[in-house]
């Protein structure tokens, strides 16, 4: 199929039409390789043509999110948002707040999830749309996941694709297919946990890109008896590039750091452990996951500090200005306007400010910086 994209990108007439261009976006999408062509395309259709696309921001979303640059991920559909609310296109919106939705289960903003789990089903459920409906589930196991509720992320995984089910015609079963797993092994489903995981090998869900197979890979090692899970373990950290893909590298390493502390292997451990806890607590910015990956490594003898308020990267005049305009209830397109600056920037800047006060949602900057004032901290 990349051979094919390939050849397809390199024979696109010069009169090619934008919607034949979205059936290329799609096959990339799901070959995770959207970025690689990126910047071709756009070349091609020409700069403000290409970037004037919605779909285009859709995808630099979806992207931005597997690749665990979830702060892009938040910017990009923030302005998704705010376009597709004034324009009235709802379906747009629903995908957009979806994206929002996803990045809020990953770093565990239970209050924002919930909301944005409400609005796509608000939208989703009158019209049957069970693609969308689907996607509330995953996010809900996701957030499980990360604070440690495997039950509920069994139910809400197994919700979306059946153990040892790969269900027809739902072709984002990859993205829960982890969450199944591990669950369904942490809540004693061991038998479960296999077959899915046979179910992954007999679809070939490794041989549709490095992604894929980091995922098929982690959820082999998990659910394998201790005698073949180290050797499986090392095979899914020697997957190409699979440290392109944050999230899942991330939680690779927490998961062979586990196995290798409960094997008291405790010096190997660290190592694993110490990768995971960087990656999940200053690229991702995922406290829970940071927070398993602590306990994790004072179980292994490793004496960790929590961060501290006091730790924080001082903020920007620029940075203070939009987090007070946010804290006031204005949109990153009011924003923007008020700064003379695009809203893709205004949000960019927002959610950079976000980690520096130690928050995960637009709805506690007032008490954050109303703390940051009462300490006196730049």
């Amino acid at each position: 199929m990349r051979e094919r994209l390939d050849r397809a990108t390199a024979e696109l007439p010069a009169n090619t039409p934008f919607w034949r261009m979205n059936w290329l976006i799609y096959t990339a999408l799901y070959l995770d390789c959207f970025s690689y062509y990126d910047g071709v395309w756009r070349e091609f259709v020409g700069h403000a043509a290409y970037d004037s696309q919605r779909f285009v921001l859709l995808a630099r979303a979806h992207d931005s999110f597997m690749r665990g640059d979830w702060d892009t991920t938040l910017a990009l559909a923030g302005e998704g948002t705010s376009d597709a609310a004034e324009h009235g296109y709802n379906f747009t919106h629903i995908l957009f707040t979806y994206g929002l939705a996803s990045v809020a289960a990953g770093r565990g903003d239970e209050e924002t999830l919930r909301r944005h789990c409400d609005a796509i089903v608000a939208w989703a459920g009158p019209r049957q749309f069970q693609l969308m409906l689907a996607a509330v589930n995953e996010a809900r196991a996701r957030a499980a996941i990360g604070r440690g509720d495997f039950e509920e992320a069994y139910q809400q995984a197994a919700a979306v694709t059946p153990p040892g089910v790969l269900p027809s015609h739902y072709p984002h079963a990859q993205r829960v297919f982890l969450d199944l797993v591990e669950s369904a092994v942490r809540t004693g489903r061991i038998d479960e946990a296999r077959a899915h995981v046979e179910a992954g090998r007999q679809a070939r869900l490794d041989a549709i890109s490095p992604h894929h197979a980091i995922i098929l890979a982690s959820a082999a090692a998990t659910a394998a008896p201790d005698e073949e899970a180290g050797g499986l373990y090392e095979a899914a950290l020697a997957v190409p590039d699979a440290a392109l893909w944050t999230h899942e590298y991330a939680r690779l390493r927490l998961l062979y750091g586990e196995w290798l502390r409960r094997r008291r292997d405790y010096t190997a451990s660290r190592i694993h452990l110490g990768v995971a806890l960087e990656m999940f607590e200053h690229h991702l910015k995922a406290p829970l996951w940071a927070q398993r990956a602590r306990h994790e490594l004072r179980a292994a003898g490793v004496t960790v500090r929590v961060p501290d308020g006091r730790d924080a990267v001082p903020m920007s005049a620029q940075e203070r200005r939009i987090a007070e305009l946010a804290a006031g209830g204005l949109s990153n397109k009011e924003i923007g306007r008020k700064l003379n600056i695009s809203p893709r920037t205004a949000g960019s800047h927002l959610y950079r400010v976000f980690p520096k006060l130690g928050i995960t949602s637009r709805a506690a900057l007032r008490d954050a910086l109303a703390e940051l004032d009462r300490n006196g901290t730049p």
